[in-house]
Parts: structure tokens; sequence; C-alpha cells
């Protein structure tokens, strides 16, 4: 409940309750080629709930304080409902056919992602006098959830000049990932979209002795060629050098 009449010992007596979810993740993990590749594979699909609200208007209407001449004192009794569905596959691969160089390739896919319930969207009369739900709502059953992209992937490759050589134990590595268009709004009416876009970035590191203990060092650049892209409706972060020292004690 809400309000301006609403007492400290309402409020904790009638706490909005948890957004919970269910699910279940099937998934294998393989070897191939002398364990050379190897990767897993999974398939998931979560059902959350309690992620929207809607005024009891029943309880709200009947209450003492709301039927007074002050308004300084009313109250608000809310409904808790809704589900989203979220189901897709994910897979990761790890091919390592020499012990100095690595690439990690990692995909999702998410084909649905959809509010199925939501109490809160009321009913209107159409003209042919059927009573629908209302289609200019917000989180419209069977629209697709906001910022939820259908396609992501990811993939990181890393050479470490071997020991002895002129440059051992220096690192390279150099990565791409992608991520696929998403809609921002949550109104069937509301039409904007965040663009699909590539990142990239790459990173040097290098690891040495000081005073006997380990000191590790990384230089990183990120979004490499500043590219201008949005996660959600925030904007993404620029081209960025990071760097990183960690000593071992």
């Amino acid at each position: 409940m809400d309000g301006a009449g609403t007492t400290l010992a309402e409020r904790v007596s009638n706490p909005a309750p948890p957004r919970h979810g269910d699910g279940y993740d099937i998934g294998v993990k393989f070897g191939l080629l002398d364990r050379k590749l190897t990767g897993s594979v999974s398939w998931f699909e979560t059902a959350r709930a309690n992620d929207f609200r809607q005024t009891d208007s029943d309880r709200t209407d009947a209450g003492p304080r709301n039927l007074d001449a002050d308004p300084n004192n009313n109250v608000t009794w809310f409904e808790y409902g809704g589900k989203r569905l979220s189901r897709g596959v994910d897979l990761e691969l790890i091919w390592q056919p020499i012990k100095a160089y690595s690439a990690v390739f990692t995909y999702g896919w998410l084909p649905t992602a959809e509010i199925t319930e939501n109490p809160s969207i009321a009913l209107v009369t159409l003209p042919d006098g059927r009573r629908v739900l209302d289609p200019n709502a917000a989180n419209l059953p069977g629209s697709r959830s906001p910022n939820a992209p259908e396609n992501k992937f990811s993939l990181w490759n890393r050479y470490v000049f071997p020991s002895g050589s002129r440059l051992g134990g220096l690192g390279l590595g150099l990565g791409l990932s992608y991520t696929s268009d998403v809609a921002l709004g949550n109104m069937q009416s509301d039409r904007r979209r965040a663009d699909s876009y590539f990142l990239a970035r790459t990173s040097l590191d290098y690891s040495f002795k000081v005073y006997g203990k380990n000191l590790r060092t990384s230089l990183t650049a990120s979004n490499l060629f500043d590219e201008g892209f949005y996660r959600g409706s925030s904007r993404g972060e620029p081209f960025a050098l990071t760097f990183r020292g960690t000593y071992s004690f």
C-alpha cells in the first residue's frame, strides 16, 4: 500500500510480494579433437512472476480515510501479478590447438522474451462491443520485453609468447562482440529501437617478479573503433584505455 495516510505499521505488515521465478536448464558438455575443442550448449526457460502491479480499486475506494474530506490521509492499495517468459540457447566453444593460443566463442539466442500476463492492464470496449485488453497500454501480453536482444555473440583470441623467446610471457588479446537491435519502449505505439552494434577490444598483459613476488600488468583498449551504441536507453561507453596492475604478496 502507499499514500500520505499510510502508517509505518501498515507498510511493514503489507509489503509488496517479491519477484520470483522458476525455470529449467538442460545442457551438455563435450570435447572433440583430443579436447582441443571443448564446449557446452544449453537450452533454458525461465518464468518470472510479480512484475506488474495495479490499484485495488474496491479496497481503495472503500477505505474510510479516502472517504473523508481530508486528502492528506488518503491511502492506495495495490495488487501484484504478471509474468514474463524467457526461452533460449547458450553456447560456449573453446579452441586451443596449441598451448600458446586459445579462442573462446560464446553465443546467446533469445527467441522468446515475452510478457505473458499483466493484470494491471484495463479492459476497453471496441466499436463492435468486444471487451479486450487496452492495446495501447504498456507491457501488453504477447509483446516482447524491451531491452532484450535476440542475438548476442563474442569472440576472444589470446596468444602468449612462449618462455625463452624474445617476448616470452607477453600476452596479446583481441576480441569482437555483437548485440542485435532491441525495442526501447514497452508500448505497442512506441516504435523506438536501439540499433545492433559490434564492439572490438584488444589487450596486452605481462607478468614479472618484483622483490620475489608476482606483478601482473595489463593494458586494455575497449571499444577500439569508438563505435556509437546504446545499451538499452543509455549511451554506451566510448573508446577507453585501462591499465591494471595486480601484485601478489
